[in-house]
């Protein structure tokens, strides 16, 4: 009876964290960027594209948005190198969030969906760890597609934190650092 409580608890904070993040998510997407850099002024997008990521945790519903309020602050003369670092930390404390949320989430499935995790983690451990890595750098850095699928496999890889967070950074910090100097090229 008290791992029942237990396992209650840690769904009750899984479902509780879910809907905080997307709330959260949900308000920044109404308040807009523009409304945003206003109320922060203008000498704050850094801080503005931080937050936004940073709350972004539901990238597959934001993710477009995210990219794209990216872009239109990197073309308005907004350096682009200092925009992506920002934008990238941001998104780091988003999937860092996420992967968090992910762990909770797995210690709380049913029988069935835990046969699929293993399956998928005997899948993912068929290739060596460096390759892995590698992977993971190049889907965070260099793919537009939200990276919530990649965490959840790696969750369910048992890779720990110690080991994605690296990647996590540097992915996320490449791909926006690439889509800042691409808004200022391409506006």
């Amino acid at each position: 009876m008290f791992e029942n409580n237990s396992n209650k608890k840690k769904q009750l904070l899984f479902i509780s964290s879910l809907i905080l993040v997307s709330v959260m998510t949900i308000v920044i997407f109404l308040i807009g960027p523009d409304k945003l850099v206003a109320t922060l002024g203008e000498k704050s997008s850094y801080l503005a594209v931080f937050i936004l990521g940073a709350v972004g945790v539901v990238s597959t519903i934001t993710g477009t948005f995210f990219y794209a309020t990216l872009a239109t602050f990197a073309a308005a003369d907004i350096h682009p190198f200092i925009l992506g670092v920002s934008a990238g930390l941001g998104l780091f404390v988003s999937d860092s969030i996420f992967y968090y949320i992910a762990s909770l989430g797995k210690k709380t499935l049913g029988p069935k969906t835990e046969k699929v995790l293993v399956k998928l983690k005997r899948f993912i451990h068929k290739a060596p760890d460096p390759l892995v890595y590698l992977f993971c750098y190049i889907y965070f850095g260099f793919s537009p597609f939200p990276n919530d699928l990649l965490m959840i496999a790696l969750v369910a890889g048992d890779y720990s934190y110690k080991q994605v967070a690296p990647l996590i950074l540097l992915g996320n910090t490449t791909l926006t650092i690439i889509i800042s100097y691409l808004g200022t090229a391409i506006f």
